[in-house]
């Protein structure tokens, strides 16, 4: 009897170490499964978009500011408009879409990821995402956030580089 108490309480640690080690597990891939970051905090209010348009034959630099403001999103750079709000909600689902692979910046040259330059990028809070080019393999996004360079399966791109008439309201009428 005084073994078989021994052995159940030796399989119970065994038991419980085991679910610790997978719940540390799963708490450290989830920090790296999404490109979001605790410093944006609990709820985005300012969303700013860079991106470069062609005008004139000449490729020039171009942003939109988004801010939500009493519980509205509103365009307020270049112009102050309302906006689509499902748009928001669309560019919001970049900081939730599984992140596939991670490498460090360091040791890597950005130009492979096309990231050696700022041509698209968007900040939620001040934390800054650039976009990079498409792996031709799997057809997901380089991006760039902090000193890691992420493979995503992203759908934001072509809203990015829309400009203001992206965002605009669709009119139902």
């Amino acid at each position: 009897m005084n073994k078989r108490l021994v052995l159940n309480g030796f399989l119970l640690l065994i038991i419980l170490g085991l679910l610790w080690f997978i719940t540390q597990q799963s708490s450290k891939r989830e920090e790296i499964d999404s490109l979001y970051d605790s410093a944006m905090g609990n709820e985005i209010h300012s969303i700013i978009i860079h991106y470069e348009k062609r005008e004139n034959k000449q490729t020039i630099p171009a942003g939109i500011e988004l801010k939500k403001i009493a519980g509205q999103w509103m365009m307020t750079k270049p112009t102050k408009i309302s906006i689509d709000q499902r748009k928001i909600k669309h560019l919001l689902t970049l900081l939730s879409d599984s992140v596939e692979a991670s490498y460090p910046i360091d040791g890597n040259d950005l130009s492979r990821f096309g990231l050696e330059t700022e041509r698209v990028s968007i900040r939620f809070n001040g934390v800054k995402i650039q976009f990079g080019s498409l792996n031709p393999i799997s057809h997901q996004r380089y991006l760039q956030k902090g000193k890691r360079i992420y493979l995503v399966a992203e759908t934001v791109y072509g809203l990015l580089i829309g400009g203001v008439s992206g965002f605009m309201p669709i009119n139902t009428n």
